[in-house]
């Protein structure tokens, strides 16, 4: 459910962390675990890239600030699924920083999906 109750919620978006869940013994992978990430902000980086190589590929990006008390800590190797169904992988260590002026803060998170 997105944000309920908090001044601004509308553009709140819950989205769900895909953590890769390694190999087995015989190198097979196994399943991803799928955890919550509610309460983010997320807005398109601006730009995207074109590769051409025999075709078409777009690289887009987006930026994600998530709560800092939030359920679940992003990492590298993760995956973020969006409610329309995009998988965005995670760029870098997400970084937090909280606000000279108040309690308050965030995760920055970037992100990016290649089409074509």
């Amino acid at each position: 459910m997105i944000g309920v109750g908090l001044p601004g919620a509308r553009y709140l978006e819950d989205l769900t962390v895909l953590r890769p869940g390694g190999q087995d013994d015989y190198g097979d992978p196994l399943p991803e675990t799928a955890l919550p990430l509610p309460g983010c902000v997320v807005v398109p980086r601006v730009g995207s890239r074109e590769l051409r190589d025999r075709r078409d590929t777009v690289i887009a990006g987006i930026e994600v600030y998530a709560p800092l008390d939030g359920p679940t800590r992003v990492r590298p190797t993760d995956v973020l699924l969006r409610a329309d169904g995009t998988r965005w992988h995670v760029e870098g260590e997400p970084e937090q920083w909280r606000s000279p002026i108040s309690d308050r803060g965030a995760v920055h998170i970037s992100a990016e999906r290649v089409t074509g």
